[in-house]
């Protein structure tokens, strides 16, 4: 019987210290975990590998690092070796507008290292939940709340689905930008031949 948690797992923090992963976390991907600290900062994240070639993560390209949960259905397979190095293409190429090509459910935690800034965001209906704890100088993301309750006493707070998060490393500071994604609800449909042609195509992925 497949357990509903099992996915993959997301961790990051600029506090200096050392982590610890409770059990909900470490079985939460159960292909590989992994962690690493570089600097000031910690990752750590627990894989379930479902498409593509199997991805220990973080991955690393021009100096800016990603950590990812989630499926994207749309990324090209004889390009990248998995959804995650597409990701991180799209970022590097188009900055905060890299969603527009994610076609999938994730959350997404970028450490752009020349910058200095840390990207972090669900997909616009928060299918994969974030969590984020800001204190005084420091940051903590995860997939679990119960990851940050491990580590941190400080107010817990839900990512807001359809929302980018940005936070500045050198000014401590947190920018939300809300309702990336716009929806057209205008309706010019007059039957359902269309709508059923879409559902089918969406439920096929």
């Amino acid at each position: 019987k497949l357990n509903y948690l099992i996915m993959c797992g997301i961790y990051f923090t600029n506090e200096n210290k050392k982590i610890d992963f409770d059990h909900k976390f470490l079985e939460r991907g159960p292909n590989y975990f992994n962690k690493e600290s570089y600097e000031t900062f910690n990752m750590g994240h627990s894989l379930l590998s479902l498409t593509g070639d199997f991805t220990p993560q973080p991955i690393e390209k021009n100096k800016t690092k990603l950590i990812f949960n989630g499926q994207i259905y749309n990324y090209d397979r004889n390009r990248f070796k998995s959804d995650s190095f597409f990701i991180l293409d799209e970022y590097l190429k188009d900055n905060k507008e890299f969603w527009k090509r994610l076609d999938g459910e994730y959350a997404i935690l970028i450490h752009d290292i020349e910058k200095n800034k840390i990207i972090f965001l669900t997909d616009i209906f928060g299918t994969k939940p974030l969590y984020f704890v800001l204190n005084e100088n420091n940051i903590s993301i995860s997939s679990l709340r119960s990851t940050l309750e491990l580590n941190s006493q400080s107010h817990i707070n839900k990512c807001k689905p359809n929302t980018i998060y940005e936070y500045d490393l050198n000014k401590n500071i947190l920018i939300e930008n809300e309702n990336y994604f716009e929806f057209n609800l205008d309706q010019f449909k007059e039957t359902f031949d269309d709508w059923n042609d879409l559902f089918l195509e969406s439920t096929s992925k």
